[in-house]
């Protein structure tokens, strides 16, 4: 008895330590409120599509990897802001548009994921978030296909065996595959299926109530990008539609606002893509 009473001592030391250090557990309290916090700032920025809030965000994660060196939900965290800074510099506001801050925001992103990954391996939205971003960078720069091309495939079809009822991770590959040019197998007949499905995943999502801490996020964009998908095929009436849809969810979405812009600027019917999908 007396053994293991001097032991009791040594064994706070050491849960102090650990804590100190950031390997409390993702319960803790202070762990939870952290992440709370970060959540907020993202959907702040989310809603009002501000990126000061954005990157507000960002530097809040990336302080609490330094706390919490250990856990994966930071480094995700900072993937998922950079993945929407990416998409508001590239896909948003036509005044704001920046091909070179969206460039230094997927890097940042990509490597924050790889810390993501390293420390959960497996994880499946930051697997479905790394093969979209690097996607992105071939669309981009589409000498790059050769080289990340398999990266990217790697990445969704692993985020997809892990979590296929993921509606993010149905939502990414979607737009790995819209953003990949059609030679490669991609572009918007590749990626409606995947959009579509996402979609009646998110609606069953809504329909339960938030469970703590975990993501819940990408909803109006997805409903954009089936609505661009929509008017690309000549099927404006339903194109507006999600337009609609996705102002609805979030009315400051910059890249579903500019797209309704360019709906209504349309004036002559042109001949559409020939594009072929059907629902999950």
């Amino acid at each position: 008895m007396q053994q293991r009473i001097t032991a009791l001592p040594a064994l706070v030391l050491v849960m102090t330590f650990m804590a100190a250090r950031g390997y409390a557990s993702e319960t803790d309290s202070s762990f939870v409120n952290a992440v709370r916090k970060g959540i907020h700032l993202f959907d702040s920025a989310y809603n009002a599509w501000d990126t000061r809030l954005f990157r507000q965000a960002n530097g809040h994660f990336e302080g609490m990897e330094k706390q919490y060196p250990a856990s994966h939900v930071p480094c995700y965290w900072q993937g998922v802001v950079c993945f929407h800074l990416v998409s508001y510099y590239l896909f948003g506001f036509s005044y704001d548009r920046d091909e070179t801050a969206a460039a230094a925001y997927i890097e940042r992103g990509l490597a924050a994921l790889e810390r993501s990954l390293q420390r959960k391996a497996g994880e499946a939205e930051s697997l479905a978030l790394r093969g979209t971003m690097t996607g992105i960078r071939i669309f981009l720069n589409p000498l790059l296909a050769p080289v990340f091309g398999p990266k990217v495939m790697g990445s969704i079809e692993a985020a997809m065996s892990v979590d296929p009822a993921n509606p993010r991770v149905q939502y990414l590959v979607g737009v790995s595959y819209y953003n990949t040019p059609a030679l490669l197998g991609g572009g918007a007949s590749a990626g409606m299926p995947y959009l579509l499905r996402a979609e009646m995943l998110y609606e069953r999502e809504q329909e339960k109530p938030g469970a703590g801490i975990a993501p819940r996020w990408g909803r109006s964009t997805c409903l954009g990008f089936i609505g661009k998908g929509y008017m690309k095929k000549g099927e404006y009436p339903e194109a507006r539609n999600y337009f609609t849809k996705a102002l609805e969810v979030n009315p400051r979405d910059a890249m579903v606002r500019e797209s309704m812009q360019e709906l209504k600027k349309k004036k002559k019917k042109r001949q559409p893509e020939k594009i072929q999908w059907q629902k999950k």
